[in-house]
């Protein structure tokens, strides 16, 4: 099966979910975080107000490529790192959860980058998101996918208690603080994330699903990095979206 940016294919493998849903596979070189970014901005207008979800100091530059497509960009985050993000108008530095319970205004745009592996209760997140949109607007997600082999050890890991003293081996002690938090990985495939969004009202989701093997160098050593490469071939011959690294998400 060829490597087509435009293959498209609809699942419907859980009958009881009736959510509107379309998946789209990227290609296998794409730049995931470039590619999410366009793609929110694809729906950004100059009078729109959009809030980010775990905006911290906005590494991936998500914040500072948006800022100047919209009228207000809102920054939410419990770490003290979202008081160094330049690219917000407005800096909270609180859990989402806190930020809506002080809120009656809601926004055109919600983002998530990053953030839905760390949930420990989907349920919660998803349903104040859809409060916190306005009607007709869309909640975006970048989050890495359970049923691919780095998310499966991720969590494997994470619960046998390993995860940290292994990308302290990896990444080193600093990097290794600076970008690890607890996971969960409670909606990180395709049928969670479907089930979660159709409980939160949401009625449509559309995904972008892609597998570049590159991403996960800065993990895997040297000389065994031609297993990510492998195994990204074998997805993409069989067209599998569900067995891919990334996921990125649109719901309305």
């Amino acid at each position: 099966m060829s490597e087509c940016p435009e293959m498209r294919r609809r699942l419907r493998s859980d009958p009881d979910v009736r959510l509107a849903t379309d998946v789209k596979i990227l290609p296998r070189d794409t730049d995931t975080m470039a590619a999410f970014t366009a793609w929110i901005a694809t729906d950004c207008t100059a009078d729109m107000v959009v809030l980010d979800i775990g905006a911290g100091y906005d590494r991936n530059q998500v914040d500072a490529a948006l800022k100047p497509l919209v009228a207000q960009l809102v920054g939410v985050d419990p770490a003290e790192t979202i008081l160094q993000n330049a690219s917000v108008d407005e800096a909270h530095q609180l859990t989402l959860e806190e930020f809506a319970r002080a809120e009656n205004r809601q926004f055109d745009l919600i983002l998530a980058s990053w953030v839905l592996e760390h949930l420990a209760d989907p349920d919660a997140f998803f349903s104040t998101c859809r409060r916190l949109l306005k009607p007709g607007g869309a909640f975006y997600a970048i989050t890495p996918n359970l049923w691919h082999y780095f998310g499966l050890l991720t969590k494997t890991t994470a619960a046998l208690g390993l995860d940290d003293w292994i990308l302290r081996q990896l990444m080193g002690a600093q990097r290794k603080d600076e970008y690890h938090y607890p996971t969960q990985f409670r909606s990180n495939s395709i049928p969670a994330l479907k089930r979660a969004l159709e409980r939160a009202g949401f009625r449509s989701v559309e995904f972008q699903c892609s597998d570049n093997p590159g991403n996960y160098d800065y993990v895997v050593p040297p000389r065994v990095r031609f297993v990510p490469r492998l195994y990204s071939g074998f997805v993409y011959r069989l067209g599998l979206p569900v067995l891919m690294g990334r996921l990125t998400v649109r719901a309305r």
